[in-house]
């Protein structure tokens, strides 16, 4: 558990709280002065992420859970909101409230390199990822601001697909639907519009890239066949005749597997124990 405190001189603490019992402070910079967002990595035991500084230029830093050291500073920006997205892979670092609106998403398997930027002008103040990882949604909420309450998708490159403007002002809370947690490797942004298709001729799975390129699986060189002879069907589309070399092929992967014979050996264990005890 982390708390965030000002000292009297004015400098930011953050405590350290073990099940032991015991604690530790981590006293940082007498230059930063507030400590906006503390989160836990989800991907390591003991890490934890901050956001500290003034509002218009706060760090994102990296911390020891253990012995609450400073272990590195990522970014720097106007920033006091912390997401991580449901895979855990992307980092969302937003500035809210008094700030622009500004939304990085950074990578964490790209040493959190920034792959997606975009400013959100209406006043935000609460941000949540959509289970596929490609959407966030921003929302001005009641009673935070009294005005202009609406709720805001944005795609990872800023595009804004969907608005919804509450007539009452009084929008409370926002919730997305969340499916499934997709797997880290699942996700890749930017990501590519595809379309596949099933090409009967290849017997391969075909996927259509938005920029009109084609690519296939690999197929084996054993499992290409060559000389075939095309027939058509009574529905009209186009066959191809492989009974001999499917059933070559059957025949040659159902052979029993002969036990390999080892060699025989003549070895012999050395003696062990006294001789010629009376």
């Amino acid at each position: 558990m982390y708390t965030n405190g000002e000292a009297s001189v004015n400098v930011p603490l953050m405590d350290v709280h073990k099940r032991t019992g015991t604690s530790e402070t981590a006293e940082g910079d007498k230059s930063q002065e507030t400590i906006h967002d503390v989160v836990w990595n989800p991907t390591a035991k003991h890490q934890f992420l901050t956001l500290q500084g003034l509002a218009k230029n706060a760090t994102l830093a990296m911390w020891d859970g253990q012995k609450c050291k400073l272990q590195s500073c990522i970014i720097k920006g106007p920033y006091n909101r912390l997401h991580f997205s449901p895979s855990y892979r992307y980092v969302c670092v937003a500035g809210f409230g008094n700030l622009a609106g500004h939304v990085a998403i950074l990578d964490r398997k790209q040493q959190y390199g920034c792959v997606g930027f975009f400013q959100d002008h209406s006043n935000p103040g609460h941000l949540q990822w959509t289970s596929d990882e490609l959407h966030i949604v921003c929302s001005t909420l009641y009673p935070r601001l009294r005005v202009n309450n609406q709720a805001r998708i944005f795609t990872f490159n800023g595009t804004c697909i969907y608005t919804y403007t509450c007539p009452t002002n009084r929008l409370q809370q926002v919730c997305f639907l969340q499916r499934e947690i997709p797997q880290e490797t699942n996700t890749t942004l930017p990501l590519v519009a595809t379309t596949s298709t099933y090409d009967a001729t290849a017997k391969v799975i075909v996927t259509s890239a938005a920029d009109g390129t084609t690519k296939s699986k690999y197929i084996p060189p054993h499992l290409r066949t060559s000389n075939e002879t095309n027939s058509t069907s009574v529905d009209g589309t186009s066959t191809t005749n492989e009974n001999a070399n499917a059933t070559g092929l059957r025949e040659k992967h159902d052979k029993k597997v002969k036990p390999r014979k080892f060699r025989e050996t003549s070895y012999k264990a050395p003696f062990v124990g006294a001789k010629n005890v009376e």
